[in-house]
């Protein structure tokens, strides 16, 4: 009898602490349950997490690395200002054919370190002839005695450089432009030329010349 008594007992005591150990697991659990509950409703800014601090240094690098970035971008806008500058004699930096006609209609990346004034004196008379003053070129077009005409007959309105070569003091100067009164449909373009020249210290306009 004491041997069952005693076997009772042990086994009483078995079931007891496997009781305990399965109710200190569904505490456990429930704690974990009930963690995962209350964080799931909270924004990750509040959710209590090392994650901020592990991440520091890396933003740390990307802030240094967009730092060098920046410094390298401003050196490399330096230099590529400074080579334009000393590059001011070659007006036209790049010509782009936007088809393959065979006089394709060239779009001009102009040096913005050019000396404008040729342009300037070119554009003054382009702005006239817009206005409808046609005789301002009269004494500038040789023998085409008929471009006042045209000029009056198709007058322009818009233009843009096509091509420009500066050979010591004189620039040639060549405009795309587009006429109204009917001249052509679908923005067509066509060619006029100045040849300015520079006369003691100012630019003149030497010659005019269209094609129609």
């Amino acid at each position: 009898m004491d041997g069952y008594a005693l076997n009772a007992t042990h086994a009483g005591k078995r079931r007891g602490i496997t009781k305990r150990l399965a109710a200190d697991g569904a505490i456990a659990g429930f704690s974990s349950s009930l963690s995962f509950s209350l964080n799931a409703d909270r924004t990750p800014q509040q959710r209590p997490s090392l994650d901020g601090y592990r991440l520091l240094p890396v933003d740390l690098a990307m802030k240094r690395c967009l730092a060098r970035a920046s410094q390298v971008l401003a050196i490399i806008i330096v230099g590529l200002t400074a080579l334009l500058f000393l590059m001011r004699s070659d007006t036209v930096l790049l010509r782009v054919p936007p088809d393959n006609n065979i006089r394709p209609r060239y779009y001009c990346l102009l040096n913005p370190f050019r000396n404008k004034a040729p342009e300037n004196v070119a554009e003054t008379y382009l702005n006239e002839l817009r206005d409808g003053r046609s005789d301002v070129i009269s004494s500038y077009i040789g023998e085409r005695q008929d471009i006042p005409g045209k000029e009056n007959q198709w007058p322009i309105q818009s233009w843009r450089v096509g091509n420009r070569e500066d050979i010591s003091d004189k620039s040639e100067i060549m405009y795309w432009v587009k006429r109204g009164n009917g001249y052509a449909t679908g923005g067509y373009e066509e060619e006029v030329h100045f040849t300015v020249v520079r006369s003691g210290g100012s630019w003149e306009l030497e010659s005019f010349r269209a094609i129609y």
